[in-house]
């Protein structure tokens, strides 16, 4: 149906010219569109399959959650707490008005888990104020949000987030500016942990960024790689 539609829009003596004039194809990295892509190569022989950066840093941020399943259930409980919950909304406010509510991520909205996890990084401790409010609630998703706040682990992995990873979702938004180049998208110019993932413009950049700290913690490898993977999957087909 494609094909016909082209020659409809092209239309001329010559089908090859039109052929000619589809020069590139521009998707995610899912198996079926890069399948797809090059099936299409076979009618548009000039087509280049080009796939979205921002969403293979989504997947390595993907990884992330699937890697720290005890930060994702403080971020999955203390949604749940907020989430049409007017007065613990109000609670919240008034205990501490100049900060914002607990984020609610949404796993389609690329980045959105890891500001979460950096939001927790940086407020945890008024959250937990908060939550030991309502401790005689019936709402389950208060003492499993208390719980993990008190886990070290989760406090050292909301701390390793936001200092190796935090800048992912920063990332995201600027290469998902239109009308900018990749490379004055991807870099940055943020003091704090922004900076820590330096002037990336690729994501070759971004690994070699985090060959450092994946040396040290063993976690941080499988991040790599993982990077190293989406990197492969973005890369121009010819």
């Amino acid at each position: 149906m494609a094909t016909r539609e082209m020659y409809v829009l092209w239309s001329c003596e010559d089908e090859k010219r039109g052929e000619n004039k589809v020069l590139a194809i521009v998707t995610d990295s899912a198996a079926y569109m890069l399948k797809a892509a090059k099936r299409l190569r076979v009618f548009y022989p000039k087509i280049m399959h080009l796939t979205y950066l921002a969403h293979g840093i989504h997947r390595v941020a993907e990884e992330v959650r699937a890697t720290l399943p005890e930060v994702n259930s403080l971020v999955s409980s203390a949604k749940k707490v907020f989430i049409k919950a007017p007065s613990r909304v109000r609670a919240f406010k008034t205990a501490h008005p100049d900060c914002p509510l607990p984020p609610e991520p949404v796993l389609t909205r690329w980045g959105t888990w890891i500001s979460a996890a950096n939001y927790y990084a940086d407020n945890h401790r008024k959250v937990e104020e908060v939550l030991k409010g309502f401790e005689d609630s019936e709402n389950l998703a208060i003492p499993k949000a208390m719980d993990a706040l008190k886990n070290s682990i989760v406090l050292h992995s909301l701390s390793f987030i936001r200092a190796h990873l935090g800048g992912l979702p920063d990332l995201i938004e600027k290469l998902e500016t239109r009308n900018k180049e990749v490379a004055k998208a991807g870099s940055t110019k943020d003091s704090g942990h922004r900076a820590r993932i330096g002037q990336v413009r690729s994501m070759r950049d971004l690994e070699e960024n985090w060959m450092q700290f994946s040396i040290k913690i063993p976690v941080g490898l499988r991040f790599r790689r993982s990077l190293s993977y989406r990197k492969k999957r973005n890369a121009p087909r010819i």
